[in-house]
This record gives C-alpha cells, structure tokens and sequence, in this order.
C-alpha cells in the first residue's frame, strides 16, 4: 500500500508539473498572439505616419527641395533621438556594437538616405495615392530581395501573385505605349511624370533593402541608436551634396516652418514604429500592413486635402498591389506555420 501510495504521490505531482507547463504554455501562446498584433498595430501606424510626412512634404513643394527636406528633417530628429539617448544614459553610441554590425547599419543607412530622399521628391510631382501604391511594391520586393539576403525561398505561387503587383504597377503610372496618350487617360503620360513613377519604384527597392537589413541586424542594436544613426548618415550625405552645388544649403522659408517640425514627428514615428514592428513581426507581414496604411491614407489626403480625385486605374492598380502584399504575407505566415510543426 506504501508503494502503491508512492507511486500515486509520484503520479499526482507529475499531473501538476503537467498542469503547470500546460499554463505556461497557454501564457506564452496567447503573449505571442498579442505580441503579433502589436507588431501588425505598430507597421500600420508606421504606414500612417509615412502618409502624414508625404503629405507635408507635397505642401512645401514650391519652399523646399527634397535633399534640403531630408537635412533639415536629419538636423531635428538626430537633435532628438540623441538628448533622448543621453537623458536615458546611453550616450555612448558604440558601446556593445561589434565592426560587422556597424558597417551593417551604415549599409543599411545609405539605403535608407536614398530611398527617402526619392520617395520626398516623387511626393511632391505626383499624386500621394499613386506615389503610395507604387512605393508600396517594396513588400514584393522585399520578397525577391530576401532570397539572396536572408536566404529566404521563393517559390512558383510567390512569382505568380508578384504578377499582380506588376499588373497594378502598370495601371497606376499608364504608360503610353500601352494606354495611349489621350487627355484624362494617362495621368503621367509627360516625360518628368513618367520619370518620377519610375523612381517610385527605385524608391520601393532602397525601402525593401533597408527592411531587410533591420531584420539582418537583429538585436545586435536598439532602436534608438538605429535611427540616430540612419538620421544623421541622411543629413551628412544631403550637407555634402548641397554644398557642392551652386547655391549650397539655404535657411526654410517662415512658411516652411509650418510643416518642417511635423514632417518630423511623422518621420521619427515612422523609423521607430516600423523598426518594432520589424523586430516582432517577420518583414514581409510587417511591410504589407504598413503598406495598408500608407496606401490608404494617402488616398484619403489626395482627396480632402489637395482636392485630387483618383483615376479608376489608380484605386484598381493600388488594390492590385494591396492584395499581391497581402497574398504574399499569408503564404509567408502558412510557410512559418508549417516550418514549426
């Protein structure tokens, strides 16, 4: 009776330990969940504020040009993020940083510099929601991308649904070869327009390198000193290229004060948001959500604050480019699944 008592003892204690690990389990299942949408949450807000900073950027149009954007908007943020890094006693920017993860982030800073600087000047010739959408390819590029930076696979689906993407891409910037040039068909039938939809998509492959990137880095880098860094690489590259123009670096205008501090605010919450987003959120999800907002945004201010209808072909060629990013997260999402079980 002892053993049999023994045992059961043994048994009912082992019951427990199950009960507990089942507990624990439950826990970080349903933190998990939440952590996931905090990162969609927080990608989507990242979209929104990358519409808030275009749209302030379109309204200095006639001030300021972009490379002076992007430096007054460097000055201020890196002001910023580096009284935030020293009042939270992480002034020493370096400290715990290794040389690869320094040279991944000056990499990833260049393509960052670049990829703002266009998209702050495609902003201002061309509507926001086309802008947007085409920008918004940068989920099916960060897709191709992946395959030689993360070593990520890319399978015959994945190329099939990037195919609507291109399908969108088309519709937006209507080229004339394919939709003639009558009044009211073709929105960037002009060579400076078509110019600029071009670069639309230069600036959605530097965005999806810069993603990737953020997700190569990991952990070895908080946030902060991140975006310091890719802050003031933007203002040292605008400085030196302003400086060996003509006309050099010039002070904004009274008016362009109006905008320059929020087209700050709405660029720091960008760098912030998307890159928590990025460190809980696998990249391709994140993107797609931030897209999502971008996107839509980005209509809804072309609308009611620039008074710009949307061509049909615009709003069909942005859902077009919506749903490739959202078909392409779901296959990346079942793939996840797949690879725990």
């Amino acid at each position: 009776m002892a053993a049999k008592t023994g045992l059961g003892s043994r048994s009912t204690g082992s019951d427990n330990n199950s009960s507990i690990a089942g507990e624990k389990s439950a826990d970080q299942t349903q933190r998990s969940s939440w952590q996931r949408v905090l990162g969609l949450l927080l990608a989507v807000g990242a979209g929104v504020s990358t519409a808030c900073a275009s749209t302030m950027t379109k309204l200095m149009k006639d001030d300021l040009p972009p490379l002076e954007v992007v430096f007054y908007r460097g000055v201020m943020n890196a002001t910023v993020l580096y009284s935030y890094l020293v009042v939270t006693g992480r002034a020493n920017l370096f400290k715990g940083i290794d040389a690869a993860t320094i040279g991944a982030v000056l990499i990833r800073s260049v393509f960052f510099v670049v990829a703002v600087t266009i998209s702050f000047a495609v902003n201002q010739q061309i509507p926001l929601g086309d802008a947007s959408a085409l920008m918004g390819t940068s989920t099916v590029m960060t897709g191709l991308l992946g395959i030689f930076i993360l070593n990520e696979k890319w399978h015959l689906p994945d190329m099939l649904i990037s195919l609507l993407c291109w399908a969108g891409v088309l519709l937006i910037s209507r080229p004339a070869s394919l939709f003639g040039t009558t009044e009211g068909a073709v929105t960037g039938s002009t060579d400076s327009n078509s110019v600029y939809y071009m670069l639309a998509l230069v600036a959605a492959v530097m965005t999806s390198l810069s993603f990737l990137f953020v997700r190569k880095i990991g952990k070895s880098i908080d946030v902060g000193r991140l975006v310091l860094f890719s802050e003031t690489v933007s203002m040292v590259v605008c400085f030196v290229i302003l400086q060996s123009g003509d006309d050099g670096l010039r002070l904004p205008s009274p008016n362009t004060w109006k905008y320059l501090p929020w087209l700050s605010l709405a660029s720091m919450l960008v760098q912030i948001l998307m890159t928590f987003a990025l460190y809980i959120e696998k990249a391709a999800t994140a993107v797609v959500c931030r897209t999502a907002g971008l996107v839509t945004a980005s209509f809804v201010t072309q609308i009611f604050i620039f008074k710009n209808t949307p061509e049909m072909t615009s709003v069909i060629g942005a859902l077009l480019i919506l749903l490739s990013t959202a078909l392409l997260s779901f296959r990346k999402m079942r793939q996840e699944k797949v690879k725990q079980l």
